[in-house]
């Protein structure tokens, strides 16, 4: 199951592409994530898209030995500084504090 036909992967800390041939192709994480849930393959999907799935183990995380993932950024991306709405900055806290706390809880579970 994937999203896209490649996925990009880190091998000897170069950034590769490798093509994977899915039974399901999705553009919706939720149509991902219940299909992986369902059992229909892998699916590559963000910890922020499957905590709640591994907390309660109806998806399991599988460690790559020779590869790792791409690390992914979140970025807000405004055109000025001055005037922003101030539902913008109650957003862009809300998004800080839940990325934090998903933060938090990773290091809980590395323990």
């Amino acid at each position: 199951m994937n999203a896209v036909k490649q996925w990009p992967l880190i091998v000897d800390g170069a950034l590769i592409r490798k093509r994977v041939d899915a039974c399901v192709t999705t553009t919706s994480v939720e149509a991902a994530r219940t299909a992986a849930v369902q059992g229909l393959r892998l699916a590559q999907l963000t910890y922020w898209d499957v905590f709640r799935q591994l907390a309660d183990q109806s998806l399991v995380e599988i460690e790559l030995q020779d590869a790792a993932m791409e690390d992914l950024s979140v970025w807000a991306v405004m055109p000025s500084r001055r005037y922003v709405p101030n539902r913008v900055n109650v957003f862009l806290a809300a998004l800080q504090n839940q990325i934090a706390e998903l933060g938090r809880n990773l290091g809980k579970e590395a323990r």
